[in-house]
Order: structure tokens, then sequence, then C-alpha cells
């Protein structure tokens, strides 16, 4: 589906006309940079991104375990979506995000733990293969009985981190407009969240950590109530500008640290 014919919320967390333009400057920001950009519901295009990059690619890319339909096969398009950028005059795509809504039985904590989140019912299998989890960070014990927003699923070849930033702008959009969640949830690399978690994701806080195999990560979180201010603000739909950094930090940052890296996993 494509960008600009996407966004038919039921009911719209924003006020619909204003809804609507902030749409369409998101998608006139994908027309600038020199992009197209489509939607996805389908949670099956994650792999078919991540397989279709090069080996040495593949190598440094995680395939983001709980959007993978290897693990969980049964996720509709009401719980998914992806936003996938193919710079102009090419064919293969270059960038993707995805965001899928998920039902906590249990504590985030818990399910993190006994590898039900990550890997589905193949949870058991898994963690006879040595796989293993360890969570911290004090918000894991507190999600639960509760749907989130996971923001995962990032992937970015194109050398050109701005269409990264805006892929992820679009995707925070249509979370904040389209479903009910308790929280947008995330785990990012330390050195990624330092330098992006605030201006890309939105994200208001990080906490110590998510220990995943002999990986070690934030786990950041944002509650709706937050994106949905965030969202109303004129600011932004304008991809050029950070999201609350623009009110937090005075020092600018390399945009060309993270070209062409997994940002959120």
């Amino acid at each position: 589906m494509e960008f600009i014919d996407a966004f038919e919320p039921e009911k719209s967390a924003c006020e619909r006309k204003f809804a609507f333009r902030s749409w369409a400057r998101i998608n006139g920001s994908f027309e600038a940079l020199g992009y197209r950009v489509s939607v996805s519901r389908d949670m099956s295009d994650i792999r078919r991104f991540w397989e279709s990059l090069p080996d040495d690619k593949r190598g440094a890319i995680r395939m983001p375990p709980v959007q993978d339909t290897a693990y969980h096969p049964d996720v509709g398009p009401a719980d998914f979506v992806a936003f996938i950028a193919t710079r102009h005059g090419e064919n293969r795509p270059s960038a993707m995000v995805g965001a899928r809504r998920i039902w906590l039985e249990r504590s985030l904590k818990e399910e993190m733990e006994d590898l039900t989140f990550w890997y589905g019912e193949r949870a058991a299998e898994m963690r006879r293969e040595g796989r293993r989890c360890e969570v911290t960070a004090p918000s894991a014990s507190e999600l639960g009985s509760d749907h989130i927003a996971w923001m995962g699923g990032g992937m970015n070849v194109s050398g050109d981190p701005l269409i990264y930033r805006a892929i992820v702008r679009a995707s925070l959009f249509f979370v904040a407009t389209h479903w009910r969640y308790k929280a947008t949830v995330s785990i990012v690399e330390r050195s990624t969240f330092r330098i992006h978690g605030f201006d890309w994701y939105g994200f208001r806080r990080n906490e110590m950590a998510v220990y995943r195999d002999d990986n070690e990560f934030l786990l950041a979180t944002m509650p709706r109530r937050e994106l949905l201010a965030e969202a109303r603000e004129p600011a932004f739909a304008d991809v050029s500008k950070p999201l609350l950094a623009r009110r937090q930090r005075t020092a600018p940052v390399d945009e060309a640290l993270v070209a062409g890296h997994a940002h959120a996993v």
C-alpha cells in the first residue's frame, strides 16, 4: 500500500484534519529525500527484507525475533505495520522499520525471561538451544496485562540516516493515531540510544537492562499519552527536526555515525 493511502484510522487520536495534514507533510518529506514509501501490514515482509540483504549486511544486522513469522506466525494486520523506503529509480528497498502491537498475558519481564516474548511457542526449543534472557529494567515488571507497541525491525542500508529517521517518525505517528496500548517499548543498544533515542524514537526514558544471550540492551519506553502529546505538536510532522531533543539537547550529532546499521531490534 502506498504511504499516502494508508492513513485511515477509525478513531484518530488527533483531530482528523490535523492528522491528515501531518500525514501528508511526512509523505512530502520522503519525496524531498528522493524516496517512495509503502506501508505493509504483513509481518513476513520484515524477513523478506532481511533475506534480500547482502551476506555481509545480514551478518551485521539482526533479524528481530519479535517480528519474525518463524516464531510468531499468527500476527494479523491489525497488530502490525511496517514502513518500507525505496530510493527513486531503484527496485530494491533500502530502509525499513516495523511496529507490532503485543498483548502481554504476564509481565514483560516474565515473558522476556522465559523467552515466550521473543520466540512464542518455540520458547522451550530455544532454551534447549542455549538461548537466554535476563531483565533488570524496572519497567519490565510493571508492564503487563495490557497491550504494548513494540518498535523494531529497524534496518537501513541506504547510507542515508535521514530516511530512516523519517520512516521512524511515520511509524510513531501511525501507532499513535491507530492503536490503543499502554506504552511504546523497544530494546536499543546503548550507543544508539545515546545518539538517537530521544530525537529519532522520542523515548523519554531508558533503563538498565535487557541481557539477551551475549548482548546487552537498554529498555526504552514511552507511555502512550506522551506519544500522543508529541504527535499533536505541529513540529512532529517535520522530519528534519528532532523529537524530544529539539527542547533538550544543545550539542549537534553526527548523523552519519549510524548510517547503515540496525537501530532498534
